[in-house]
């Protein structure tokens, strides 16, 4: 993970809401007697990742949130070059 998306990993942490849910699919008896699934969504801009990766609850939230903070990032550098190439136009 770059520092940038780091930095804004701590900004994301205070924003979110985690939902968790039964992984979908198969895996036999383990999936259908635990929560392990994750889906995290960003409050201020709507972003939502599911993440069911992994047989651990904990690790799919902290692939759900290193996600949403590459996307909130991505989203806040393709705001800033729009702004940038209105200034410029």
């Amino acid at each position: 993970m770059t520092a940038c998306v780091s930095g804004v990993m701590s900004v994301v942490r205070g924003c979110v809401v985690a939902d968790v849910f039964r992984a979908s699919g198969a895996g036999g008896q383990h999936v259908n007697t635990t929560e392990s699934a994750v889906r995290v969504t960003h409050i201020p801009t709507g972003i939502t990742a599911a993440i069911q990766d992994e047989r651990s609850q904990q690790q799919n939230k902290n692939k759900a949130l290193a996600l949403i903070a590459a996307r909130v990032y991505e989203a806040r550098r393709s705001e800033e070059a729009e702004v940038c190439d209105i200034d410029t136009n």
